[in-house]
């Protein structure tokens, strides 16, 4: 299944205004990344056409270790949603 985002300018603002908010290591990853913030419920990962090729639900976890070796070499979305807010950070995965 697909589901789709809009990658204009204000979303790309709006990563870069939150970045700050959530740890997200490493970044470069290769097959995993390791993300902390207050109460994860969900993980979602674009590619840079805008398509979902990643969820994860969670039950308020504040530190995840999320599985990235079935996406290929590319740069990504990922969407971080917790319990009071969206947080949206680019990530690279290089293998």
């Amino acid at each position: 299944f697909y589901d789709t985002i809009d990658l204009n300018a204000e979303f790309i603002t709006f990563e870069e205004n939150n970045k700050k908010d959530v740890s997200a290591f490493p970044n470069p990853a290769k097959d995993f990344i390791n993300i902390q913030y207050k109460d994860i419920i969900r993980i979602n990962i674009y590619n840079l056409q805008g398509h979902l090729v990643l969820r994860q639900d969670y039950n308020y976890k504040n530190k995840v270790h999320l599985d990235l070796s079935s996406l290929e070499n590319s740069i990504y979305i990922m969407e971080v949603i917790t319990a009071d807010k969206t947080i949206s950070k680019l990530i690279s995965i290089i293998k």
